[in-house]
């Protein structure tokens, strides 16, 4: 909802977020488009166990030993993204070439 408001007063506005479902996607997709404001959606398609190993706080192992419930993709489910306008692979480089294919896609 903020990026919303931010974006309908022409701030580009880029949220990083987990959205796990594709109901909540769906929803703020619909939101952008019923405000005439553009939505932009990047699935950053990184392997559960690549997060595990890049996990400096060690939630992913609380998550696998029952000490955190409701952790997406551990013990609650992830819908991955069918449309979203760009995807991002590990493989696809670092995470400079990450954000210039998502300026690119950003910059008409």
């Amino acid at each position: 909802e903020v990026a919303l408001l931010l974006a309908d007063s022409g701030v580009v506005a880029i949220a990083s977020l987990i959205s796990p479902f594709k109901e909540g996607r769906d929803r703020i997709r619909a939101a952008h488009a019923a405000a005439g404001v553009p939505f932009v959606e990047v699935f950053v398609d990184t392997p559960v166990s690549v997060c595990e190993k890049r996990d400096p706080k060690g939630m992913y192992a609380l998550a696998r030993s029952g000490e955190i419930t409701g952790f997406t993709g551990v013990n609650s489910p992830y819908e991955a993204p069918t449309d979203a306008e760009l995807v991002l692979r590990p493989s696809d480089g670092d995470a400079v070439a990450h954000a210039i294919a998502i300026m690119e896609i950003l910059t008409p």
